[in-house]
């Protein structure tokens, strides 16, 4: 991501601005984006970089039917989960495909900020790589949590670099309902078997990302 953002700012810099009336006509897009787990959910997991993908159809000239589907990876924190993993090399990621609209409130200038609303698909999984007695590589897949539904709101900007293309940047908020996420708990019984006890709890997770990545239109 921070390769890329240069290459994006120069872009920004060298080409004509210009502004564009969205009505009719087809994008695509990719961002790179941070997101952070917020909550119990952020202390069991930590934040990462991802990967997005978006489409979209303009409905007027300001306002654009969208649909994107975006990865994003993580990692277990290993404060909460201990030794829990020590055998294990594990990468934990987040799926997501949603659909949502975006209102340009400047549609004509060579800046136009957005907001953005959608909703959808929400996936947690892991896949885990142990050495088996052959010295080679076992992959196991784990479903940590049941596919959920979510909501997301994004407030961001547009800076169109011409008629075909605009750098695209923002911030959004999701909020994903039903998750399962893991609790630990102090426990200290009256025979002083103390120790750190697991268990999980229904919530609803949200998540803070910043994302910034490439539009173009056709």
């Amino acid at each position: 991501m921070k390769k890329l953002l240069p290459i994006l700012l120069v872009l920004a810099l060298i080409m004509p601005a210009t502004a564009l009336n969205k009505d009719g006509l087809l994008s695509i897009g990719g961002r790179v984006f941070y997101w952070m787990p917020m909550g119990d959910f952020g202390n069991a997991y930590t934040s990462s970089v991802g990967f997005g993908a978006k489409v979209g159809y303009g409905l007027a000239e300001n306002f654009e039917f969208i649909g994107e589907a975006w990865y994003g990876m993580a990692g277990f924190n290993e404060d909460f989960w201990g030794d829990t993993f020590d055998d294990e090399d594990v990468n934990y990621y987040l799926v997501t495909f949603q659909v949502g609209g975006r209102l340009n409130l400047s549609p004509y200038s060579p800046f136009d900020p957005y907001v953005q609303i959608g909703a959808g698909y929400y996936s947690w999984a892991y896949t885990t790589a142990t050495g088996n007695d052959e010295g080679g590589t076992d992959y196991t897949y784990h479903t940590s949590s049941d596919d959920k539904f979510g909501v997301n709101l994004r407030a961001g900007g547009e800076f169109f670099t011409s008629n075909e293309m605009s750098v695209d940047v923002g911030v959004e908020w999701n909020s994903i309902f039903g998750v399962t996420v893991p609790i630990k708990d102090w426990h200290d019984p009256d025979d002083h078997s103390e120790g750190w006890d697991y268990s999980t709890e229904e919530q609803t997770v949200n998540i803070l990302a910043f994302g910034i990545g490439l539009n173009l239109y056709f």
